[in-house]
């Protein structure tokens, strides 16, 4: 991975970060830019595979985070689907997709 595209990624990774950190509240905006930071990430992949696991760990991530809520480990201070957040599944894709970036970067500097 270049180091371009590795900085970009870690960007939109901060980016996520800072969204949930001064957004959470308002989950509309929240949800849209985190849904705009999942189509940055996407797009600097520009792989198949990516899009096709982004697509699964959406909806694993929502499931894990309800079961975890409904055992009561955990809860939100703004819960609107099965008591989370609308934008926390995606916020979970994101950092996916950012560790992946991550683990790429490091592979292809180190191994």
């Amino acid at each position: 991975m270049k180091f371009k595209k590795f900085i970009f990624i870690q960007l939109l990774g901060f980016a996520d970060m800072a969204t949930i950190a001064l957004f959470w509240q308002n989950t509309w905006v929240c949800l849209t830019l985190l849904l705009i930071i999942s189509l940055g990430l996407l797009l600097t992949f520009k792989t198949k595979a990516m899009l096709i696991f982004f697509a699964i760990m959406v909806p694993f991530a929502m499931v894990a985070e309800i079961a975890l809520v409904a055992s009561e480990a955990w809860t939100y201070a703004t819960p609107h689907f099965q008591s989370i957040p609308y934008w926390l599944p995606f916020a979970w894709g994101n950092a996916m997709m950012y560790g992946i970036g991550l683990y790429q970067f490091i592979k292809g500097r180190y191994a």
